[in-house]
């Protein structure tokens, strides 16, 4: 077990390690060599045709370093007017 918590992930198993965090994570959307390492870590785990974190891929998921937060954008009338026009 303390090997996959210090195994190094790819940007893509990251990737896809998010994913499943989400639960937008289909065996179908994701690339299976990601998930069979992601499986062979004992990150994952399929639950009734789910992909699932495990504990250790919990705790693997919530060591991760956060995205980035994008640059802050001006917001214009128009898109505060939009919104509100939604909201109604």
């Amino acid at each position: 077990m303390d090997r996959s918590q210090k195994a190094l992930l790819s940007p893509h198993e990251e990737v896809t390690l998010r994913h499943v965090a989400l639960g937008s994570a289909t065996s179908e959307s994701i690339s299976k060599r990601d998930l069979q390492r992601l499986r062979h870590l004992m990150l994952v785990v399929d639950v009734r045709g789910r992909i699932e974190l495990t504990p250790l891929g919990r705790r693997r998921h919530s060591a991760l370093p956060r995205m980035a937060e994008g640059p802050d954008v001006a917001r214009s009338d128009a898109i505060d007017q939009l919104e509100h026009c939604i909201r109604k």
